[in-house]
C-alpha cells in the first residue's frame, strides 16, 4: 500500500482537525462525540509523534558522544502496524524523558525544563485517554446515564486542548535536539526533510 506524501498526510490531519473543531462547538451531541473520537485519533498520532521525537533526541546525543547508535529511528507505521497503546506509547515516552541527561553541566538547567514540559504533556495525554474508555466503552453500561455521557465528553474536549498546547510547547521546546542533516544523513542516507518536519 502506498503510504501517503507528507503534504497529503498533512492536508489530510488539517481536514481532520478542522472537522473536530467545528463538531466540538457544535450544539448537537452526536456531532461533538464525533469531534471526540477525531480527536482521539489526532491524540495517538501526537504520541507517535512525541516518540519519535524522544528517539531523536537519544540517537542524535549517542552520535554526538561518538557512539554507534543502539537502535533505527521507527517510523510512523510501525507505531500503527503494531497496534501500540497510545497509553504505552505515552507511558514509554515519560519513561525514556527521564533518562535524558545533559550533554554539558551548563545544559542541566535547559535538560530539566525539557524533563518537565515531557512529562507534563504526557500527563495530559494520559488525562485526555482516561476519558477515551467510558465515552467508547460505557455507552450500554447500565449504571451510566446517557447525560453522563455527554458531560464526559465535553470533560474529554476540554482535556484534548490542554493536552495539545503541552504537546506543543514541548516540541518547540525540543526543537533543537530533533534530528539535523548529519542525522539525517547517517539514518537515511539523505535528508529526509518530510520527516524533520513532522
Amino acid at each position: 500500500m502506498r503510504l501517503l506524501t507528507t503534504n497529503e498526510q498533512i492536508n489530510k490531519l488539517q481536514e481532520a482537525t478542522r472537522l473536530a473543531l467545528d463538531a466540538a462547538q457544535s450544539p448537537d451531541v452526536a456531532k461533538k462525540i464525533g469531534s471526540f473520537l477525531l480527536f482521539s485519533g489526532m491524540v495517538d498520532f501526537l504520541a507517535i509523534q512525541a516518540a519519535r521525537l524522544i528517539e531523536q533526541i537519544i540517537l542524535k546525543g549517542q552520535m554526538a558522544e561518538g557512539r554507534t547508535p543502539t537502535f533505527h529511528p521507527h517510523e510512523d507505521t510501525f507505531f500503527y502496524d503494531r497496534a501500540i497503546s497510545t497509553r504505552k506509547i505515552l507511558k514509554e515516552v515519560r519513561r525514556l524523558i527521564g533518562t535524558l541527561t545533559a550533554a554539558v553541566p551548563d545544559q542541566e538547567s535547559e535538560a530539566g525544563r525539557l524533563k518537565s514540559l515531557g512529562k507534563e504533556m504526557v500527563e495530559k495525554g494520559l488525562e485526555f485517554l482516561s476519558f477515551r474508555n467510558p465515552i467508547v466503552h460505557h455507552l450500554g453500561n447500565p449504571k451510566k446515564k446517557f447525560e453522563d455521557i455527554v458531560e464526559l465528553t465535553d470533560k474529554a474536549l476540554k482535556s484534548y486542548e490542554v493536552f495539545r498546547e503541552a504537546h506543543k510547547v514541548f516540541f518547540e521546546a525540543a526543537a533543537p535536539y530533533r534530528f539535523g542533516d548529519t542525522e539525517l544523513k547517517y539514518f537515511y542516507g539523505k535528508p529526509k526533510q518530510e520527516d524533520s518536519k513532522i
